[in-house]
């Protein structure tokens, strides 16, 4: 399967760019505070496809709002975004690839007991960076690595992080939690210099 091939398909088909697509119907009705279509980037593989790749750079807490619009069954505040229908579609499972995973449309299906019991599923990239879905719970979890610089996460260590998560939890999610922008103290490391 080639993941580019999808890409290509819907510039061929609608005449639009990727990326701008996605900002016009998830960045900007998902509120997303660090997208932008300059996050996007297109690249040729030729080793492995003739069509070029689309890698998306995404901050995590936008990576949580595209998991949480998932998770809401395509629903943002009050607003469809996307079918349930389709929501149900591709995150089914339709093939096994391994004792850990499955695999639906662009998400990979938890198989292990310990996190299906939850209905997660979740994108994965580069670096095992992942967005876990957990809709029985109204839960989203995103890890991020470092893969400027050729860093990821082990996969066995994210599984038994996302599980140790899920056993801290000491209550019930709240309805419609407020989504508020974090507060960020000046860091120590940075210091600042003077203008002349």
């Amino acid at each position: 399967w080639d993941f580019n091939t999808s890409a290509t398909i819907l510039m061929r088909e609608t005449g639009g760019d990727v990326f701008e697509a996605f900002d016009r119907y998830f960045g900007r009705p998902l509120k997303m505070e660090d997208w932008r279509i300059s996050d996007g980037y297109y690249h040729y593989e030729r080793d492995k496809s003739k069509y070029p790749a689309y890698p998306f750079r995404m901050s995590a807490r936008d990576a949580a709002r595209f998991g949480l619009l998932f998770a809401r069954g395509g629903m943002w505040q009050n607003d469809r975004i996307l079918s349930e229908h389709w929501i149900n579609r591709s995150t089914a499972l339709y093939s096994i690839d391994n004792a850990v995973f499955g695999y639906g449309f662009y998400w990979w299906i938890s198989r292990e007991h310990g996190l299906a019991k939850y209905g997660m599923y979740s994108a994965q990239g580069v670096g095992n960076q992942m967005i876990a879905v957990l809709p029985k719970i109204d839960m989203v979890i995103v890890n991020r690595a470092n893969t400027y610089q050729g860093e990821g996460t082990p996969m066995p260590r994210l599984l038994n992080l996302i599980e140790a998560i899920l056993e801290a939890r000491t209550g019930l999610s709240v309805e419609n939690p407020a989504l508020a922008p974090l507060e960020v103290s000046p860091d120590p490391k940075i210091t600042e210099v003077p203008n002349d």
